[in-house]
């Protein structure tokens, strides 16, 4: 096999390969992050080293053709990088270049040289071959280093952070967490072969909360177990006013209003909503503000029946508190373990609503109605515990057959449920990933079976149920 014909079976995997592919349709929609850019990377180096190990032993320029391949990874990997950063940067509104680390000719020469050692076996040689993708993922990890410390040195706050493939061995799992860039392990951008550790960057700026359509700052380290800081009523009014550009800065908006659907609102008779009131009632629902209802009362109707019916479904002890009020862009929440707050905006016409969601594949559920559901979601999450990702896993093996890792299965859910399925939990305050942090996958996944089912939302449910004896 000539070295022409190998490149050109490397590439045709890496094009037609549907991961790869979903991560490219990602970036050119603007929805791909770092984690993504590290999961090209691996993917990428994982093909060009099974190829390369196939046939090295019949390569006559063994040394010339993997470091012609490891240069043509480079190139494909920073490309990537590099789309990814600059969307990334877009949506902060920061106008920095990408930074490209020079490529690694020396550390590629060792590795390519390694194969025509002629004092190792065959069998040796092979193994070479599949080490040259640790080499390759190495690119991104110099891509990471490289950027963040540009822009530290640019004023802003960057953090490095390692996390373990969920098979790390013990030297993996003393490097994984989260450092201020400066402050981390020379190790940290280190890997040895077969190392699967995911290593990315962030600017200490601001991430969205897709439910909400929030932002939220980036925590430091630790910064979780402070004291909060109490202000009187005029300075909390002067800080909310000093903010307020910028909460308002990621919102989706109609017609420049910060109501995010549009809809208009109804006038409703006291009788009507005296009746709406005792309607959720009779359903085991305390209304905290029906005489406030500015909505579609038949499709409120419907949320509370369904709402109920999930809560009897799942054995939620408590008493829920429904409140419906004006939340700008937000869409729900729940507070307290037994209060849900919906959004009165998106209660006031299905068909706003929805078209509002279809927009994007930020939420599961394209239905107002999958508003109540996801916040129900929590509460039973809340009862039986954070269990949303290991139960995902084990989904997609019962699904797929494969055997994923928690990151590939987070890949998953954004692919085949929603993107903020595989939101983090911006208030878990350790650095370390745990699979108890992603608060938002029984929501979504809840939501979208109710209201568009699918093989993968019936088997998480069945296995959800099963674990929780249901």
């Amino acid at each position: 096999m000539t070295g022409e014909e190998l490149k050109a079976i490397i590439a045709e995997r890496i094009e037609r390969d549907p991961r790869l592919r979903k991560i490219r349709a990602k970036t050119a929609k603007g929805k791909a992050t770092k984690a993504d850019s590290f999961q090209y990377s691996r993917i990428c180096s994982e093909i060009m080293s099974e190829e390369l190990a196939k046939a090295v032993l019949d390569l006559d320029d063994r040394e010339g053709i993997c470091a012609a391949l490891l240069r043509g990874n480079y190139e494909e990997i920073m490309q990537t990088a590099d789309a990814i950063q600059r969307s990334i940067d877009e949506k902060q509104g920061i106008h920095m270049q990408p930074r490209r680390p020079a490529f690694p000719a020396e550390r590629v020469q060792q590795i390519a040289h390694s194969l025509v050692d002629p004092t190792v076996p065959d069998e040796k040689i092979v193994r070479r071959a599949r080490s040259t993708a640790t080499v390759s993922m190495s690119f991104h990890d110099d891509f990471v280093q490289e950027n963040a410390a540009f822009r530290a040195k640019a004023g802003l706050k960057c953090y490095i952070t390692r996390v373990t493939d969920g098979k790390c061995c013990a030297w993996c799992a003393k490097l994984a967490g989260r450092y201020e860039y400066g402050e981390e392990p020379e190790e940290v951008y280190h890997r040895h072969d077969n190392c699967g550790c995911t290593v990315t960057y962030e600017n200490g700026r601001k991430r969205q909360d897709v439910w909400s359509k929030r932002e939220w700052e980036v925590p430091e380290p630790g910064a979780g177990a402070q004291k909060p800081v109490r202000l009187t009523r005029e300075q909390a009014a002067t800080t909310e006013q000093a903010h307020l550009p910028q909460m308002m800065a990621g919102r989706k908006t109609v017609a420049g209003s910060i109501d995010p659907i549009g809809a208009s609102p109804t006038v409703h008779t006291i009788q009507e909503l005296l009746s709406l009131a005792q309607y959720a009632r009779e359903r085991g629902f305390q209304f905290y503000n029906p005489m406030q209802f500015d909505g579609d009362i038949t499709l409120l109707m419907e949320q509370i029946d369904i709402m109920a019916s999930l809560r009897d479904e799942y054995r939620i002890p408590q008493r829920i508190v429904l409140q419906v009020s004006d939340l700008g862009a937000d869409l729900g929440k729940t507070i307290q373990r037994r209060t849900i707050i919906i959004s009165s905006t998106a209660m006031r016409s299905d068909a706003a609503t929805s078209a509002y969601l279809n927009a994007d594949n930020a939420l599961s559920s394209t239905s107002a109605i999958g508003i109540g559901v996801h916040e129900i979601g929590h509460l039973i999450a809340a009862r039986y515990g954070e269990i949303g990702l290991d139960i995902a896993r084990k989904t997609c093996y019962n699904i797929t057959g494969e055997e994923l890792d928690y990151f590939q299965t987070l890949d998953y859910l954004i692919d085949h449920v929603s993107d903020y399925s595989a939101t983090r939990n911006p208030q878990a305050t350790s650095p370390l990933f745990k699979p108890t942090h992603y608060h938002e996958i029984f929501p979504e996944v809840l939501a979208k079976h109710i209201t568009n089912p699918d093989e993968f939302t019936a088997e998480f449910i069945r296995l959800l149920k099963e674990a929780c004896n249901l």
